[in-house]
């Protein structure tokens, strides 16, 4: 069944041009809650797994192959690199439960041939115990990081341009790491401490994040999260410590009037609530709907009362009321989310140069569309959770050389918080093989006339 599940998931991101796993899984695994905790935590395993390893299976596949590599279908593919990752990148399942099970997938999905040549690829790569030999290091450095951290060879040659071999290659291994459980304290309801007090018993390796003021994280709950004690009564919230960072450089105040201008599920709108004390305005806006109400439903488990969520998609030229001029605006800009690949492992094979570009030249327009909103002296924090210099740098140029009205802008955050980020020429970023969270990038403009 996880095997079975986790083909399925795999397939459907083969397919689908607009599949992503999370919504897959939430879809297909979460909703209808068919596996076993036991058999979720391997479905999670292989899938997380292979999304992770594509490239370096791939790799490793072609060398046990008599035959083309693009020869090949896609299902089967997938069975093979199932089969492969079992064999090679775990411990625990025994090289027989590995070969059998996948051959088993061929027949049920494909034919005898299929199953057959799935077969002989496995049992070959079997009597075969190593991986084979990676490209030399010195030689050709963009093919051996490529293949050794499975990345795409167009975004390793991006980074190697911008950041050199050695913390590409750091950026890489950090990426492909199981992420740690990350939480944020709901300060409405609990202090950080108590709830790591509260939580322990229930988790491990438990502590407190380095930058994030309410942030905590933990590894192997002995349940679901939503089953944990403090989640019903709305004592926490699941967020990466970067995501966190962005209500903090926002730098809310009570009497503030705040528009998060793609809240989603709300997850830094529920952070901008706490920071003000349920004081203030704040008003969520998504183009999604079924987001706004889920974002509704989080805000009465987290106690926040003064949220108001509005339908409106920012990427197009949608008002809103002319008189709902705002002192802060938050933007996390929807792009290719590169900076959350460790979460999302299926986003290093679905992006693309192309689709950088694209993402720029919407992430200016999201910004003009909502640049009329802010008041004088207000401020706008534009947030992507990539450090993508065509997402970043590069729109923000774009936008003020067309904008004088506004300037770029220290944001009005604690000092000791700023000097953890890190930051060059009044932009901050935060990378996971140096900060131990996703890739984020922020940028606080000020509207001065």
């Amino acid at each position: 069944m996880p095997r079975n599940t986790a083909l399925y998931i795999l397939n459907r991101l083969d397919e689908e041009k607009y599949a992503t796993l999370d919504r897959l899984i939430e879809n297909n695994v979460n909703k209808k809650n068919l596996l076993s905790k036991q058999d979720r935590a391997l479905f999670n395993i292989i899938t997380y797994g292979v999304l992770r390893q594509k490239k370096k299976l791939d790799y490793i596949i072609q060398h046990f192959l008599k035959q083309p590599f693009n020869k090949i279908d896609n299902q089967t593919l997938n069975i093979l690199r199932i089969g492969i990752f079992q064999l090679k990148f775990l411990d625990k399942i025994p090289a027989s439960a590995a070969v059998n099970t996948s051959v088993e997938l061929a027949k049920k999905h494909k034919n005898q041939w299929s199953a057959n040549f799935v077969n002989a690829v496995l049992r070959n790569a079997l009597r075969n115990s190593n991986i084979p030999k990676l490209p030399d290091k010195q030689n050709n450095t963009l093919k051996y990081i490529s293949i050794a951290e499975s990345f795409p060879e167009w975004l390793v040659k991006k980074w190697i341009e911008s950041i050199g071999a050695e913390k590409t290659k750091l950026l890489c291994e950090s990426l492909n790491k199981i992420p740690d459980i990350t939480v944020r304290a709901n300060s409405l309801k609990i202090s950080r401490d108590n709830l790591i007090i509260k939580l322990s018993p229930f988790v491990n390796n438990i502590s407190a994040c380095k930058i994030s003021p309410d942030g905590i994280t933990f590894i192997k709950p002995s349940t679901r999260i939503d089953k944990l004690p403090g989640y019903k009564e709305g004592y926490f919230q699941v967020q990466d410590e970067a995501a966190q960072l962005a209500a903090l450089l926002l730098a809310p105040k009570p009497e503030d009037k705040i528009l998060d201008a793609f809240a989603g599920l709300g997850g830094k709108t529920g952070h901008i609530a706490a920071l003000i004390n349920n004081k203030g305005e704040i008003t969520a806006a998504d183009y999604d709907t079924s987001k706004l109400a889920r974002l509704d439903i989080a805000a009465k488990r987290l106690g926040i009362t003064n949220i108001k969520t509005k339908k409106i998609n920012f990427v197009k030229k949608e008002t809103i009321e002319e008189k709902e001029k705002f002192d802060k605006i938050l933007i996390d800009s929807p792009c290719s989310g590169l900076g959350v690949i460790r979460r999302n492992p299926d986003t290093k094979w679905s992006a693309s140069k192309t689709n950088l570009q694209k993402n720029g030249l919407r992430q200016i327009t999201m910004l003009e569309n909502l640049s009329g909103y802010v008041k004088k002296n207000g401020t706008i924090l534009y947030t992507v959770c990539s450090a993508e210099p065509e997402e970043n740098e590069e729109v923000l140029k774009a936008f003020l050389s067309k904008h004088p009205e506004f300037i770029l802008k220290e944001p009005c955050a604690d000092k000791k918080l700023l000097l953890k980020i890190g930051y060059s020429d009044k932009l901050y970023k935060t990378f996971t093989h140096i900060h131990n969270t996703d890739c984020f990038f922020y940028a606080c403009l000020k509207k001065i006339k």
